[in-house]
């Protein structure tokens, strides 16, 4: 495994370096646009680095899903599939490649933000606390009633359910990418409508899950929020919570599910009805 690890590493390296050294200039330009006053480049990094941050997962996706095709339609893929690894083994590679890599630069888009918010604080003499609270939440609390409050154990455990759920969110796109891939890779061959049936195989699926999870959140939520409110409500008060866990649940399930169950989906078409 790991060395198909660092086969993908290999294949990626390029591509995530550069929208990393992207958005880091892009912030650089945005943070001195701003100390000097220099209006164009406040902007063009502004506006540069919110493309960044907004595209950035959907670049991984793409790029990943490339690379799963080409794998799979040219002689790169006979020889990567025809390795003494299982077809587990090189699509979980590619998993926790693409994985990391959304990782990766998640927690680099958090670290440029929480510097723009520091700067932003301190260029107004508040300390990040307090400029969060003006920002985000509300403006009667002082930032230490703040942190108290939203720093509680249920808040917590919420936000860990909203990363886990963000993360599995975007996972289950992935394997749903590799499924239509393999599955228009099976009926038509090489054609060249295969892509284009792929992607609405995608954006069908795709909405379908999405809409089940909002049905089943929504009534989820409906069924069992005012029985939680009244349990924690001996503990905490509701206005301390920001990040209900009951919010999160259903569609960490559902992506998760879906997720474990495309996984050995995609293997066994690769190794079962697949001809490389």
């Amino acid at each position: 495994m790991s060395k198909l690890l660092k086969y993908e590493f290999r294949r990626s390296r390029i591509f995530v370096l550069g929208i990393a050294g992207i958005s880091i200039i892009l912030n650089a330009i945005f943070l001195v646009g701003w100390a000097f006053e220099i209006g164009i480049l406040c902007t063009l990094g502004l506006l540069g680095e919110i493309a960044c941050i907004a595209f950035g997962s959907t670049a991984v996706l793409i790029f990943s899903v490339i690379n799963f095709n080409e794998d799979i339609s040219k002689r790169q893929g006979y020889l990567l599939f025809s390795i003494p690894r299982s077809s587990k083994q090189v699509l979980g590679a590619k998993l926790l490649m693409t994985l990391f890599t959304f990782a990766g630069l998640t927690i680099l888009f958090a670290i440029l933000i929480f510097t723009d918010c520091a700067y932003a604080a301190y260029h107004y003499g508040e300390n990040i606390i307090g400029f969060l609270r003006e920002l985000f939440f509300d403006t009667s609390l002082t930032g230490e009633e703040l942190y108290k409050t939203l720093f509680i154990p249920y808040n917590i455990f919420g936000m860990f359910m909203y990363l886990f759920d963000y993360i599995f969110s975007f996972l289950c796109k992935v394997v749903l990418a590799y499924i239509a891939i393999v599955l228009t890779k099976t009926l038509l061959g090489n054609s060249k409508g295969r892509i284009l049936l792929a992607f609405v195989m995608w954006c069908g699926v795709s909405f379908i899950l999405c809409l089940l999870a909002s049905l089943i959140t929504t009534a989820f939520n409906f069924n069992t929020i005012e029985e939680t409110y009244t349990v924690i409500n001996a503990f905490v008060s509701l206005t301390s919570i920001y990040f209900s866990p009951a919010m999160y649940l259903p569609a960490l399930l559902i992506n998760l599910a879906a997720c474990v169950g495309g996984f050995f989906l995609v293997d066994w078409l690769v190794d079962k009805k697949l001809s490389l």
